[in-house]
């Protein structure tokens, strides 16, 4: 059941301290590398998904080299334990940032 992300929100009609606590558990530890090693992972994984996972795009919006983008892209997925090329975990990024946008 913990292994369905997002879909355990949903399934179980979760309430805004649920959905605030899932938002914090996914994005925590990208906050918390971003904070110790100064980067900017979170903020290049919104401009990555809110220009529709175009690293081109992205990367110009940065004022960094795609291979950059790639390069925190790959740490992001690490640190996360996700695979962005797969839908589930990227419902379940996009959901956690969706969230902490609301209540921010």
């Amino acid at each position: 059941y913990d292994e369905l992300g997002a879909y355990t929100l949903l399934h179980a009609g979760a309430s805004a301290e649920q959905l605030q606590t899932f938002a914090g558990g996914v994005l925590g530890p990208l906050r918390d590398y971003d904070r110790k090693h100064q980067t900017e992972l979170e903020r290049t994984l919104r401009v990555y998904f809110s220009c529709g996972q175009n690293v081109k795009t992205a990367a110009a919006q940065l004022n960094v080299h795609r291979h950059t983008v790639f390069y925190r892209l790959r740490q992001i997925a690490e640190i996360c334990r996700s695979d962005l090329a797969a839908p589930h975990d990227q419902l379940t990024l996009r959901l956690a940032m969706a969230i902490d946008a609301l209540h921010t």
